[in-house]
């Protein structure tokens, strides 16, 4: 009997939790195949973050795209995107997906003061002035 998708969600999550990447992406894989539009992207998203952390970086870039597809002004998927731009991608792609970030959090909000060091880090490698 299939397992249904909010099952499988809590079940990938629960792996997550415990740091069992490689234990969640089959459940989230299922659950997608199952439905690719459950909760708005966020499976994506979670999907994302687990190949991410396995080091799959072509996978982890497709599925932070994927999510962000679904909604465009969530701040955890432009957060994660921008985390994973940062130590994966094109500096000034990175630059651009952290200063949305902050646009969606507030740029005066403690998060948004959060990411300051890495704006500023990727300004310097871009050779722009503070």
């Amino acid at each position: 009997m299939m397992t249904n998708v909010a099952e499988l969600e809590e079940q990938a999550l629960a792996h997550m939790r415990n740091s069992r990447w490689a234990d969640a992406v089959p459940l989230l894989k299922e659950l997608l195949d199952s439905n690719p539009n459950f909760e708005h992207g966020s499976p994506w998203y979670d999907l994302a973050c687990c190949h991410d952390e396995l080091g799959n970086v072509g996978e982890a870039r497709a599925c932070y795209l994927r999510a962000l597809s679904f909604d465009n002004n969530s701040p955890n998927f432009w957060g994660g995107w921008a985390s994973f731009l940062y130590r994966h991608g094109d500096p000034r792609e990175a630059l651009n997906a952290f200063s949305k970030y902050r646009e969606l959090v507030g740029e005066d909000s403690e998060l948004g003061k959060k990411v300051l060091p890495a704006i500023d880090a990727l300004e310097k490698k871009l050779g722009h002035s503070s």
